[in-house]
């Protein structure tokens, strides 16, 4: 029977097979869906029945996709949250081993986690509002690797390490709480008064707004090429423009108004 706290739909001999295309379980907290083996459209097929199937049973509910390892494409996601949507369901987090379906997911501004094949962690995706400068942040928990593409309109906080390769783009500041190499650009609607933060700073290309600067070995005549040339000592900074031109600064946490000051002493 079904653990406390689950509702699993009724299921034919078919559908109760070790490969069958579609699983849910209505739970506490949400409405879990599984994705099993077969072609897409047999899967949407197969989740459409069921739904109609399940009548107003689960309307109105956030549901929890686990894909596994199929690795499912921006447009198979955005198939799948118009099948919910025709149901007043909306797709409330996605969890998959499968870069690629990560990757979809993080376009399509979803919230989702990248697990192992065993099932631990390894990244994690999710807007959070905040009460900070009344500001919205995307919150990124993990490693962006090369090929990687974050791109979103809030303010984007990285817990973790941006590698060489990888791309992080911003309408607002960029905050990383880790390493940052690859290449980011913070205020990409025109916005001078944003910021680009990080433990380590030292990216292969830093733009804000539509000022750019260059990493530790430009090609002569490439601006930005002095920019790099400062202490080794690695210290927290912060990248933002003066005079229309990117400076740097140490990250001072006793720095009164933080990032607000900043942003406001910015252009």
């Amino acid at each position: 029977p079904p653990a406390t706290g689950e509702t699993e739909l009724p299921v034919d001999g078919a559908q109760a097979a070790p490969n069958q295309l579609i699983n849910i379980k209505g739970r506490s907290e949400g409405i879990a869906v599984e994705i099993g083996k077969g072609s897409w459209n047999e899967v949407m097929a197969a989740l459409a029945e069921r739904l109609d199937a399940s009548g107003r049973f689960f309307r109105k509910g956030s549901v929890a996709l686990d894909t596994g390892p199929r690795p499912v494409s921006e447009d198979e996601l955005h198939q799948l949250a118009g099948v919910l949507a025709t149901h007043e369901m909306t797709l409330g987090i996605v969890r998959t081993a499968s870069e690629r379906t990560f990757q979809a997911a993080l376009a399509l501004g979803f919230t989702a986690t990248l697990e192992s094949a065993e099932g631990a962690p390894m990244a994690a995706a999710a807007p959070a509002d905040t009460n900070t400068d009344a500001a919205s942040y995307f919150v990124y928990r993990g490693y962006l690797r090369s090929g990687h593409r974050l791109r979103r309109k809030e303010n984007i906080l990285v817990i973790g390490d941006i590698n060489p390769g990888a791309e992080v783009v911003s309408d607002g500041d960029i905050l990383v709480w880790g390493r940052l190499r690859g290449i980011v650009q913070a205020g990409a609607g025109g916005n001078k008064r944003a910021i680009v933060a990080a433990l380590d700073l030292e990216p292969t290309q830093l733009r804000i707004a539509d000022v750019a600067t260059m990493g530790p070995d430009p090609k002569p005549g490439q601006p930005g090429r002095f920019f790099w040339r400062r202490s080794q000592h690695k210290r927290p900074e912060i990248a933002r423009i003066v005079d229309d031109a990117v400076v740097l600064e140490e990250w001072d946490a006793a720095r009164p108004g933080g990032l607000v000051s900043l942003r406001r002493g910015a252009g």
